[in-house]
């Protein structure tokens, strides 16, 4: 699945694949890719920190949000944000063993393990938006009409449709992978799994369906929390029986914020590299760097997901008091721990 070294692997001395048709990306710049081994190992470091870090914190988060009374739209998707972001940390792995070891596939020179981290990953890319779509959305409603309840039903309806034909797309894909030509491979470039469709037709219609994509929700993201942000600057002082609400309020809005900081680049750098790729410009000055073509990707794509996934806990702790009483109680077993922690406020 891979080419051999030519360079030995040292701290000062770069590593050097010679580039196959299998382990770069559709546009080559040339013959051979180096990657000095003091970075990625540095990116790796900074990957594990995150999921020592991540990994517990996120875990406890799920326990306070499924110990909570009730079902609100809210704490539902917390929940599910809880567990994309555990998945994310856990699915990072095998790409920081590959970083460590000089970008050899190690765990992805298994085909099958190569396949399966590929479409478990892209899942992943989508459910993560999606559900801060979702969060983002509510707390829109909410704002424009505040009387207005969440068909959590509908909401539950259009979520299982969505994946339904996201998941299922790439199920024809790997299915019928003879007729759309379908590969999944190991790129040295990015260090980790995903597929590739190699007819032309289909792969303009994938690459633009994916822009569209990845577009469009950090739009819409972005809309809702610039009219959070809004109702926020302009609205007077909050009655006392609202400030509940109110907190919950800003804890959602910093959340999408704090989701908007970490993924932008990514979504940037994917809109170019399909505007790039379909208008016949690539790499232009932007790829040409041998930074943004060796390492935005893994930046981006690999590390602000990452990020964004082990900072969401300090929010948590940061903003929900119920969940500070009730790490108190778990932690310490302190007596005249006040049952309000269970209840359906942040």
């Amino acid at each position: 699945m891979y080419s051999d070294i030519t360079a030995e692997d040292q701290d000062d001395s770069p590593i050097t694949w010679n580039v196959s048709e299998h382990v770069c990306i559709s546009n080559c710049l040339n013959s051979t890719l180096s990657f000095y081994p003091a970075p990625d190992r540095l990116i790796a470091v900074i990957l594990s920190i995150l999921i020592l870090f991540g990994l517990p914190t996120n875990l406890l988060s799920l326990g306070y949000f499924l110990s909570k009374k009730g079902h609100s739209f809210a704490t539902i998707l917390y929940r599910a944000i809880c567990v994309l972001d555990i998945s994310i940390t856990i699915l990072v792995i095998p790409v920081i063993i590959s970083l460590a070891n000089g970008r050899h596939p190690m765990w992805f020179d298994s085909w099958p393990f190569c396949v399966g981290w590929a479409v478990l990953f892209n899942f992943l890319q989508l459910a993560s938006p999606f559900s801060v779509l979702l969060l983002s959305v509510s707390r829109t409603i909410a704002i424009v009409k505040p009387f207005y309840t969440v068909n959590r039903r509908a909401a539950l309806y259009a979520t299982i449709a969505y994946f339904v034909i996201a998941e299922g797309y790439e199920l024809i894909l790997t299915l019928f992978k003879g007729y759309f030509q379908t590969v999944y491979q190991y790129d040295i470039q990015v260090a980790y799994c995903y597929y590739l469709l190699n007819s032309p037709a289909w792969k303009v219609f994938d690459e633009t369906r994916s822009a569209i994509i990845t577009g469009v929700m950090p739009l819409v993201i972005a809309t809702s929390f610039g009219i959070s942000i809004w109702n926020f600057l302009t609205q007077g002082t909050v009655a006392d029986d609202l400030k509940d609400r109110h907190r919950a309020s800003i804890t959602m809005t910093m959340f999408t914020g704090m989701f908007l900081v970490c993924n932008i680049p990514n979504f940037a750098n994917y809109v170019l590299y399909v505007v790039t790729i379909n208008t016949g410009t690539y790499p232009g000055t932007v790829y040409a760097n041998s930074f943004m073509y060796n390492y935005s990707w893994l930046i981006s794509e690999i590390l602000g997901l990452v990020l964004n996934s082990a900072l969401n806990p300090i929010l948590y702790l940061c903003r929900m008091k119920g969940l500070k009483r009730w790490l108190v109680y778990k932690l310490l077993r302190q007596d005249g721990y006040e049952h309000s922690a269970m209840t359906g406020k942040f």
